[in-house]
């Protein structure tokens, strides 16, 4: 199980989409469309607590 930020992030993502950043009150995407880091943090949640992919 995942606690705090890193745990909320996947659900977040899963749910509203990939962004640059989300806005910390809608939890909107926003930011670069076509590039953004989002994808790098959940391969580095995933990496880090060694889920599979």
């Amino acid at each position: 199980m995942i606690d705090g930020i890193m745990g909320d992030c996947l659900p977040l993502i899963e749910i509203s989409g990939s962004g640059e950043y989300h806005d910390p009150i809608t939890a909107e995407p926003c930011g670069g469309a076509h590039f953004n880091w989002t994808a790098a943090m959940v391969i580095e949640i995933l990496h880090t607590y060694e889920f599979a992919a």
